[in-house]
């Protein structure tokens, strides 16, 4: 905002006044490019946690799994000794 109240104090009006609304859209795609960049970092740290609570609820499935078939084979080598 500081140059382009200094472009309107100095040389041709016109001129500057193409060069003020030059660097205000200027401005406003550089926001505009930031907020995007936010917006994807944001997206993609949701995706990464549900990745990693994928992995852990995986982890809890194969554990429980894994609690179940040494119970049956304890009960299946409990019934053979039988």
């Amino acid at each position: 905002m500081e140059l382009i109240q200094l472009l309107k104090m100095f040389g041709d009006e016109e001129r500057n006044q193409k060069i003020a609304e030059t660097l205000q859209a200027h401005q406003e795609a550089i926001l505009l490019q930031n907020k995007l960049i936010l917006a994807l970092g944001i997206i993609s740290i949701v995706f990464v946690l549900l990745t990693l609570y994928n992995e852990i609820c995986s982890h809890r499935k194969f554990k429980k799994i894994k609690a179940d078939i040494s119970r049956l084979d304890s009960m299946i080598s409990t019934k053979s000794d039988v």
